[in-house]
């Protein structure tokens, strides 16, 4: 194979996603989301069996496929699942964690691929599927999926057995109300994702932070890393073994990361780690566009290089890698819920799609610097779309999480003929926007004021 068809295959398993991502959104709010997590395990046995199996480059680009699909339904339905079976002071950490593991299976396959034969590696990752499905077959199904359907007993079973031997029945009721609440919303399924301007905005911050995350520069240098970094020069260590560095830097990161979700506040996570991806990428574009358009010797400055790809993991890990999937989970109202997760799994696709294809061409094209220059760019635009339009979750119920941009009863009667405050649809858009104003002018000066 050449690069043309590496870079092929690696962007495919987005297809299976795209593919997958919507339908199984939707069959999650008819079946169940553990029935569709659980369905996971038999798609990648599957895949890792004809690999072992068969020797030919379209079996490989079907296992890619089916790779995507798995993928695709993971990333519609474990955010979901996970937020809904989460306590609201722990569902951040819980979220975090999906990263985490991903991370893990980075490194996992990083370890085993450099250190095995072929054949070997695929015997390590066939296990993988088992493990998970012998595991995750004893967890109950969502409580908030149970009150969707009305079945009220199984999902104070299901909220008993997650909470242990604590009381869960002022919980059990907030969720049954919030859940109610949603389902008198409920039209038109796809009309529903932005039927108020609530729904809207809330669509708008999902995918802002959902194509961010994506487009950081991590996705394309966890496939293409070895690549990417033998084309400069390097000292202490190899290519290989900054690599691997890599994966435990993003394992870690990612682990620490998840604890402070719930403290700290997804706001400020994500302002500080647009801020960070924006200022690593800059400066690993600068180490490449010295290495490849100047005559500037850098081998002797890698460890610049080092410290932007350290910046580049711990900064994605602290915010928009870390929280897509919590803010996905928490944003969205329960009638929603899923397919609004569906429709963040195809975004991602998209987003993931468009990142490892171009890497290459843009690289052969330009130089790799072009390729970190541009997530900068992505990145600086991010920073910006939060600060203005992000609204804190943390520790919230989903449901008040899902209110925080809804000013739509408020709305309706401030542009009614009844509304003794007569408003345009300006008017209103900068209403909704004063809020932060507020924020401006009282963040600092309170700071200042509880330390007096």
């Amino acid at each position: 194979m050449n690069a043309t068809d590496i870079s092929w295959l690696s962007a495919s398993i987005e297809l299976g996603e795209l593919i997958a991502g919507i339908p199984s959104g939707i069959l999650a709010d008819k079946f169940g989301r553990r029935t569709l997590c659980l369905l996971i395990a038999p798609l990648c046995t599957l895949n890792w069996l004809l690999l072992i199996f068969t020797r030919n480059l379209i079996v490989l680009y079907i296992t890619r496929i089916l790779q995507g699909v798995a993928l695709g339904i993971s990333f519609t339905n474990v955010p979901t699942y996970i937020a809904e079976i989460s306590s609201p002071n722990v569902r951040g950490a819980f979220g975090g964690h999906t990263v985490v593991i991903m991370y893990v299976g980075f490194l996992y396959s990083y370890c085993t691929s450099y250190n095995t034969s072929y054949r070997h590696y695929l015997y390590f990752q066939s296990i993988l599927p088992v493990l998970f499905f012998v595991t995750f077959i004893f967890m109950p199904e969502s409580p908030y999926y149970y009150y969707m359907k009305k079945k009220n007993d199984k999902a104070d079973k299901a909220l008993k057995w997650l909470r242990g031997n604590g009381d869960f029945t002022e919980e059990a009721l907030e969720i049954q109300k919030a859940v109610d609440e949603d389902m008198k919303r409920k039209g038109s399924k796809w009309r529903d994702l932005v039927a108020t301007e609530s729904d809207r905005r809330i669509l708008f911050i999902v995918q802002m932070v959902n194509v961010a995350a994506y487009m950081t520069g991590v996705q394309s240098l966890s496939m293409f890393a070895t690549e990417t970094f033998a084309n400069v020069p390097l000292i202490w260590i190899s290519a290989k073994d900054v690599t691997i560095a890599m994966g435990l830097i993003l394992c870690i990161s990612a682990f620490l990361a998840s604890f402070v979700a719930d403290t700290v506040g997804r706001r400020k996570l994500l302002i500080v780690s647009s801020a960070g991806i924006t200022v690593s990428n800059l400066v690993i574009s600068v180490y490449y566009f010295l290495s490849e358009k100047t005559s500037v010797d850098v081998s002797d400055l890698s460890w610049i290089m080092y410290l932007g790809l350290g910046g580049l993991c711990v900064f994605t890990n602290i915010g928009v890698g870390e929280l897509v999937h919590t803010i996905q989970a928490e944003f969205f109202p329960s009638h929603t819920r899923s397919l609004g997760g569906g429709l963040t799994s195809f975004v991602a696709a998209i987003a993931i799609f468009i990142s490892v294809k171009t890497y290459q061409p843009v690289a052969q094209i330009f130089g790799f610097y072009m390729n970190f220059l541009i997530y900068a760019v992505i990145s600086l635009i991010t920073l910006v779309l939060i600060i203005i339009y992000v609204t804190e979750a943390a520790g919230k119920m989903m449901a008040t999480c899902a209110s925080f941009t809804w000013l739509e009863p408020l709305t309706l009667w401030l542009i009614s003929d009844k509304s003794e405050i007569k408003m345009t649809s300006t008017d209103i858009s900068w209403l909704s926007a004063s809020i932060e104003l507020g924020e401006v002018l009282a963040g600092i000066p309170s700071g200042i004021l509880a330390d007096k």
